[in-house]
């Protein structure tokens, strides 16, 4: 139980937020600071018809986090990109640029830089919520970039089926997916 938040304007939260009971109850708060951040630093856009993807490896790669979360696997992502129309064009927001660019070779795949941005983590996670459509990785980034702004408009998600490789933890994870989101 996370409690109330405090109201003050700038708190700062560390651990690992993946209730989606919980989150909900607080997306009002983090959509309305993205959007003030977005704006006072010249990256607020609208919403996008297209898609997104998020492949999520770099640290999950060390054996540490390969024992705990595990990583997904380019099937994953062939089976989640065939669930969607075959028009939609995805966007790719990666910690592992050189995996990306050596699994998804077409035109139908843009990969995303917001590396000229002072804070481009924030840059990604508000860009890949405004898509309609998104394949997200087994993370906490992924699963704010799902939530949020859902209420503003209908997403289509994909998600992988097992969110951690520990079967203990992925036992204890079935609140952290939205109901809407489609498993794979």
């Amino acid at each position: 139980n996370w409690g109330e938040l405090p109201s003050d304007e700038y708190s700062y939260y560390h651990g690992y937020f993946q209730n989606f009971g919980l989150a909900n109850k607080y997306i009002n708060i983090i959509e309305s600071a993205f959007d003030k951040i977005a704006k006072l630093n010249g990256f607020s856009c609208g919403f996008n018809k297209g898609g997104f993807i998020h492949v999520r490896r770099g640290d999950y790669c060390t054996l540490h986090a390969l024992k705990l979360h595990g990583t997904l696997e380019k099937e994953y992502y062939d089976i989640a990109v065939n669930y969607f129309d075959s028009s939609i064009s995805f966007n790719i927001f990666t910690n592992d640029r050189i995996w990306v660019v050596n699994n998804f070779n077409s035109e139908r795949f843009i990969l995303s830089n917001s590396e000229s941005y002072i804070y481009p983590d924030i840059v990604d996670l508000y860009k890949m919520s405004r898509f309609q459509n998104g394949i997200i990785a087994n993370s906490t980034f992924s699963f704010w970039a799902a939530l949020m702004y859902s209420q503003k408009i209908s997403k289509n998600i994909v998600c992988p089926k097992n969110w951690f490789a520990d079967n203990d933890l992925q036992i204890k994870s079935y609140k952290i997916k939205s109901p809407e989101w489609v498993e794979r």
